[in-house]
C-alpha cells in the first residue's frame, strides 16, 4: 500500500499536566471524522503515562461477550493503544487493548514493514506488564483508565509513537458472539492509517507526544 502524505498529529506533555487529546477520532479509511465521540485525556507523571478514555455513542455496549485477558479482544469493541520508543516510525512497538469487559489484551509487535504485513505477536501477561486499568459500562457508552508504565517501552529520549483506536458496533447483532467487520464495525482512530481498508498497523501514521518534565 502506498502511503499518501497526511499531517501526523504531535502534542506535548508536560509532567503533572492533563492534556485533552486533540484532534478527535477519524475513520481509518480515509481520515473522515466519525460521529461517535470519543473523549482521551493524557498524564505524564514522569513513569507512567495515564490513558484516561471516554467512548460516546455505543449503543450495543453490552452485547460484547470477551472476558479473558489476552483473548482475541480486536473481534468486538476495544479501546487500543500502540505505543513505542523514539520519534521514529517504529518496527516494534506495544499493544494494548481493552474492552468494555474490563479485559486486557498486551502483546509486543514486530512488523517488519511498518505495514502490518508479518507481524508477529508476542503476548505479554497483564499480571507482569505493570499495567492498572479499569473499563466500566453505562447506557450508551464505556470508559475507563490504562496506566501504562514507560519501562514497559523502554522509554529513552522522552519521545513516543503512539496511536489510539477504538472499534464501534454499529450494526446490532443476533447474539453477543458477533464478529467485527467493516460492514457492522467502524475503525477509528486519533491518526487515521489512510488505508483502502481497516488497518492499525501502518506505523508510519502513528502521532508523536512528546515528553517534559
Amino acid at each position: 500500500m502506498k502511503l499518501i502524505k497526511v499531517n501526523i498529529p504531535e502534542i506535548v506533555l508536560i509532567k503533572n499536566k492533563n492534556v485533552l487529546l486533540e484532534p478527535g477520532f477519524c475513520n481509518s479509511v480515509g481520515g473522515e471524522p466519525v460521529q461517535e465521540v470519543t473523549i482521551v485525556e493524557l498524564l505524564y507523571d514522569g513513569k507512567f503515562l495515564i490513558v484516561n478514555f471516554e467512548c460516546l455513542g455505543d449503543q450495543y455496549v453490552d452485547m460484547n461477550s470477551f472476558t479473558e485477558d489476552n483473548a482475541e479482544l480486536w473481534q468486538q469493541e476495544v479501546f487500543e493503544v500502540f505505543i513505542a520508543s523514539g520519534s521514529e516510525a517504529p518496527f516494534e512497538y506495544i499493544e494494548i487493548e481493552i474492552n468494555p469487559n474490563n479485559a486486557l489484551f498486551i502483546a509486543k509487535i514486530s512488523n517488519p514493514d511498518r505495514q502490518g504485513s508479518g507481524l508477529k505477536v508476542n503476548l505479554i501477561s497483564p499480571d507482569k506488564s505493570g499495567i492498572s486499568h479499569q473499563a466500566t459500562i453505562d447506557v450508551n457508552r464505556w470508559k475507563g483508565f490504562l496506566i501504562i508504565p514507560l519501562t514497559l517501552v523502554r522509554l529513552s529520549d522522552n519521545v513516543l509513537r503512539v496511536n489510539f483506536y477504538r472499534t464501534i458496533l454499529r450494526v446490532k447483532p443476533d447474539d453477543n458472539k458477533w464478529v467485527s467487520t467493516p460492514e457492522n464495525t467502524v475503525y477509528a482512530c486519533w491518526s487515521s492509517t489512510m488505508a483502502d481498508e481497516p488497518a492499525f498497523h501502518r506505523s508510519e501514521y502513528f502521532g508523536k507526544i512528546t515528553l517534559k518534565n
